[in-house]
């Protein structure tokens, strides 16, 4: 996504991921209103990466995307550590 500072990108990425509701309207993933898709379901369809992650130095994408499924298994694994 490509535009002058200002033009709206960091706002419409911020709709598309429901961090930021519309004032009027709705916002459509495929086709569905997204206020309509469970989290889970979407989050399986889309994901972001914001300008500023807090992320370990020298982890790519490409990285990230190989370990998902091992970095999901330590993200629920510290969840449950903190809910207990």
């Amino acid at each position: 996504l490509v535009g002058p500072n200002g033009s709206g990108k960091s706002t419409l990425l911020a709709g598309l991921a429901r961090e930021l509701a519309p004032r009027a309207g709705t916002v459509r993933f495929d086709g569905v209103e997204l206020r309509l898709l469970p989290r889970r379901k979407l989050a399986r369809r889309m994901a972001r990466l914001p300008q500023d992650p807090a992320v370990p130095e020298g982890l790519t994408v490409e990285a990230l995307v190989r370990n998902y499924e091992a970095l999901r298994a330590a993200l629920d694994a510290a969840g449950e550590a903190v809910a207990a």
